[in-house]
């Protein structure tokens, strides 16, 4: 089910979309089981709020499908967000703190209630509790949950997720996430059980290897063996970095008949700016490295506006030319194919945004008849923000001297920052289930920038954390577009 958001009060045009990627739904459960249809996240908002400072949080969207009968986008969804404590969030933070909201959706028979969330929260706006309710058609009844927990830095420590019983109308807890870190507040372990008749049993365990700057060197999954009581082994990635802390090489091993077995391996080099300017992607024979693909990123204004994608043997395979803004906000994103020794249109997204530098409209379109158009199935979607005052107290970065660009990203997102005083910080980068994919240590510092390569994660949402040795962190979600 895709769904989007809307205010009830609000009169809305219909022709809208998705703004971070026509194939994701912008209201999700917060849970980590794919069961519940991982996607953008509505749910989700950022720590970094100031006391005095004025903001613009999402409080409602409307999204649209096109339908070849009409030729039009047809309204397919709705819902709407109510906050308080002065929180606030919108499409680039990790989690909308709002009290509770609700969605409808078209079953074919016009607007219907779907689905209830609410959360509660914690003295420092942490996210204590989710709970979710369905509509059946006659009453709302309870449906999943999670429930939270950190330590004295506000890292999450478990994740403990749970279903309605009926039955007995209790909340029965299925499954459970521990967190460990460092003393730089770095992940190191992921380790998730399963509830079996009230005993946990573990399931699985994610490990991360750090260098002396931070960096993730090696990242590891792993199984739980029930016959031996042990972890076995499943897959894992090797990273390698420049002087810069940049990474230049990753390669993918899965262990199978007690070795491992190498995969595919990916190289980037970078200009000048320390932006990506090769790509390459190379897969195992047996013996040897064989490059597969190569991609050339071109650059104006620090803005990848052309990354041309060849094959191994120097044949064009695809192309991407995009547009920006000002504010380095993605405008327009075209996709082409190569074919009969020419450049073919494929797909394209545009995006507006508001003077907050937040999506307001997106919408896709196909190369029809040497025009773009639309085809049944195309999304849009259309976003309402109310500015609002913060109280919660001061942050340690300004929300506006956070910035993350491009987005949506293809090959690389730049991070830039300016701390209202020098300090050591890390910057992860973490999937939207809360896996970490890649973490820096930095030195202290009160401005700050970085490119960090994206070219390796498959299409969907990642969240940018920026904790500071102080204790306060800021988040900025983005997406990846393919």
């Amino acid at each position: 089910m895709r769904a989007t958001l809307t205010l009830a009060l609000c009169s809305m045009a219909l022709t809208i979309t998705n703004p971070l990627s026509a194939q994701q739904s912008l209201w999700k459960n917060p849970f980590k089981k794919e069961r519940h249809a991982p996607g953008n996240n509505l749910w989700q908002t950022s720590n970094a709020e100031k006391s005095t400072a004025t903001a613009s949080r999402l409080i409602a969207a409307a999204g649209g499908e096109y339908d070849d009968n009409s030729s039009a986008f047809i309204f397919i969804d709705s819902a709407f967000v109510n906050y308080s404590g002065g929180r606030g969030g919108d499409l680039n933070s990790k989690q909308i703190k709002f009290d509770n909201g609700m969605m409808w959706v078209d079953n074919g028979g016009g607007l219907q209630e779907a689905e209830k969330m609410a959360q509660t929260f914690d003295g420092n706006s942490n996210i204590l509790s989710t709970l979710l309710e369905a509509w059946d058609g006659t009453a709302w009844v309870n449906s999943y949950g999670i429930v939270y927990t950190y330590d004295v830095n506000n890292n999450t420590l478990t994740e403990t997720e749970v279903e309605w019983n009926p039955g007995n109308n209790t909340w029965d807890s299925v499954y459970r996430y521990y967190y460990t870190y460092n003393g730089n507040n770095t992940l190191l372990t992921e380790t998730g059980l399963t509830n079996n008749g009230g005993i946990w049993e573990n399931a699985y365990l994610t490990t991360y290897t750090l260098d002396g700057n931070d960096n993730t060197v090696v990242t590891e999954w792993s199984g739980w063996n029930t016959g031996t009581s042990s972890w076995d082994p499943t897959a894992r990635l090797h990273y390698t970095y420049n002087t810069d802390n940049l990474q230049t090489e990753l390669w993918d091993e899965s262990w199978q008949t007690n070795t491992w077995q190498k995969h595919n391996r990916y190289l980037t080099t970078y200009n000048q700016n320390d932006l990506p300017a090769t790509e390459t992607r190379q897969s195992w024979d047996g013996s040897n490295y064989v490059t597969a693909r190569v991609v050339t990123n071109t650059y104006v204004n620090n803005d990848l506006v052309n990354a041309l994608e060849q094959y191994g043997n120097g044949n064009n395979a695809t192309n991407v030319d995009n547009t920006f803004d000002g504010n380095h906000n993605m405008l327009s994103r075209i996709n082409q194919y190569w074919f009969n020794n020419a450049w073919v249109n494929d797909r394209k997204m545009e995006w507006t945004y508001n003077s907050y530098n937040q999506v307001l409209t997106d919408k896709m379109f196909r190369w029809i008849n040497s025009a773009w158009g639309h085809n049944g199935g195309d999304l849009t979607n259309r976003y309402y923000y109310e500015t609002y005052t913060t109280s919660v107290k001061d942050a340690e970065i300004a929300e506006s001297a956070f910035k993350v660009y491009p987005v949506p990203a293809t090959h690389f997102v730049r991070v830039e920052m300016e701390w209202e005083q020098p300090q050591a910080f890390t910057v992860s980068v973490t999937d939207m289930q809360g896996r970490m994919i890649r973490t820096f240590s930095e030195k202290a510092t009160a401005n700050y920038s970085r490119n960090i390569d994206v070219n390796q994660l498959p299409a969907g949402n990642y969240v940018i954390k920026v904790a500071g040795v102080k204790g306060k962190a800021t988040y900025q979600q983005f997406s990846v577009v393919r």
